[in-house]
């Protein structure tokens, strides 16, 4: 950790990959021995795979972490009425910081007006 640490005395604001995700990686094929690396637990279900957050229910038993992508996503619930009936991932997790269980609190379509488009729900009309 405290080689990783010492890498962000250049660290680059615009380029937080570099320390954040590449340096790590470089530091873990140099030093194997020190380094153990999570292959699921942090990072998925990945950018590639959105719609197993906003469309499917995925298995978080296993993560330490979730990642929303919130810059990609067109639908986040409004308010706890919405989340209650949210049926993904997201809304799971969200329910489970929120009442300590994942169970959905309404069984409504709230995605009603809207339409899946790449794993994304779009309202029908713009």
């Amino acid at each position: 950790m405290k080689i990783w640490l010492e890498t962000y005395e250049t660290y680059l604001p615009k380029e937080w990959a570099t320390n954040s995700v590449l340096k790590a990686y470089h530091l873990s094929q140099l030093f194997p021995e020190l380094v153990h690396i999570e292959e699921t637990s942090f990072n998925h279900p990945t950018f590639q795979n959105i719609y197993d957050l906003y469309s499917n229910n995925y298995n978080l038993s296993d993560n330490y972490s979730l990642h929303l992508y919130m810059k990609t996503v067109y639908y986040i619930p409004e308010g706890i009425k919405d989340l209650d009936g949210y049926n993904c991932t997201v809304g799971s997790a969200m329910r489970m910081v929120l009442y300590d269980s994942p169970n959905l609190r309404r069984t409504y379509n709230i995605f009603q007006g809207y339409h899946l488009k790449g794993g994304v729900w779009f309202p029908d009309r713009l």
